[in-house]
């Protein structure tokens, strides 16, 4: 981070996604402990364990600190749309925090996840890997007129002038840097950034301005 010139970064554990969620949530909130200007913490609840979500997501955002909410359907093997991730989606949308998610296969998750922006239309929704090559044109069909959807630049791989196609379809105000360490290169993906053919003025909100405006609206503390 410091040899690239990044200040911040939000993160969770993998552990919450994929196995032991709230073991997962402990080891992102000692990360947020020990770099508390460094490091946002990801609060992760897994559907599959419905009678725990609630509790979870309480204690994530009121005693561990935690200023997002990140659930991944695919992994989940859950719709978005699901009525178990309801008690941490209600939570987060009365205090504007902002939700990070992955596509189910991509393409196949986002009418769920415009049906879920639409119905909380106080929580910013960010979709992850948006610059994927087989998400962007869906993307941009589907989400660009749901207005508190953002994207972020993580894709697999990343076609030529994918970022220029994500800002010009859906705005320079609704894309966000997005860099997928550890699996992905931090300096390759700022990269994609700085060398797109678009204004320095976008380039300016992508890194880092977009990001800071939706927490600046969010009530978590």
């Amino acid at each position: 981070m410091d040899s690239v010139g990044v200040d911040q970064v939000a993160i969770n554990a993998l552990a919450a996604l994929e196995g032991d969620f709230e073991a997962g949530n402990d080891m992102t909130a000692e990360a947020v402990r020990k770099y508390p200007d460094r490091v946002i913490g990801h609060c992760c609840i897994n559907p599959n364990y419905p009678d725990k979500v609630a509790a979870e997501t309480v204690r994530c955002f009121e005693q561990l600190g935690m200023r997002m909410l990140k659930f991944h359907a695919a992994w989940h093997q859950t719709p978005p749309e699901h009525e178990n991730y309801r008690p941490a989606v209600e939570y987060c949308a009365a205090r504007k925090i902002p939700l990070l998610t992955h596509l189910t296969d991509y393409v196949k998750g986002l009418p769920g996840y415009v049906a879920l922006a639409r119905e909380y239309p106080r929580m910013p929704v960010i979709v992850a890997h948006a610059t994927a090559p087989n998400a962007i044109d869906a993307i941009v069909e589907n989400c660009a007129h749901v207005e508190n959807m953002y994207f972020d630049t993580t894709g697999y791989p990343k076609w030529y002038a994918s970022v220029e196609r994500l800002v010009n379809g859906c705005g320079e105000d609704r894309v966000l840097f997005g860099s997928d360490i550890a699996w992905l290169n931090l300096a390759h993906e700022i990269g994609t950034i700085i060398f797109a053919d678009i204004s320095d003025t976008a380039k300016e909100k992508l890194l880092g301005l977009n990001f800071q405006a939706i927490m600046q609206e969010s009530d978590a503390q």
